[in-house]
């Protein structure tokens, strides 16, 4: 059983195949946080994931938290006075590392989050 696994993933990677379908993610359509590969945090609504790569609507980049220790925390309970969140922008592409739905309640105050201004 395990090596059908090996040998599947295998040849996943060596013909590109992705591990995901767009249409299958189950946070489609959701407010989330993503880490990525190399451009920090952003949230914003899940449009698409395909394989790594995820669009995000109305997407804004959290450059620096106050309030969360994680991620995970800054999903459910928000962040506080001094977090700096950029404008948003309609739509991105990103490489993500892994995708943390938000509570609705933290939807609302993330959005409404004043941007940061220099």
């Amino acid at each position: 059983m395990k090596e059908e696994m090996i040998m599947k993933l295998l040849e996943m990677l060596l013909t590109g195949e992705k591990t995901e379908k767009k249409e299958d993610h189950p946070f489609i359509g959701k407010y989330v946080v993503i880490r990525t590969y190399s451009a920090g945090v952003h949230i914003g609504y899940l449009k698409s994931v395909d394989g790594c790569e995820v669009i995000l609507t109305e997407a804004r980049q959290i450059f620096y938290w106050k309030g969360a220790f994680t991620l995970r925390e800054l999903s459910q309970n928000g962040v506080s006075c001094g977090t700096k969140i950029s404008i948003p922008v309609p739509e991105i592409s990103l490489t993500k590392i892994e995708i943390i739905p938000c509570s609705k309640e933290q939807e609302t105050k993330l959005k409404e989050y004043k941007s940061y201004e220099v």
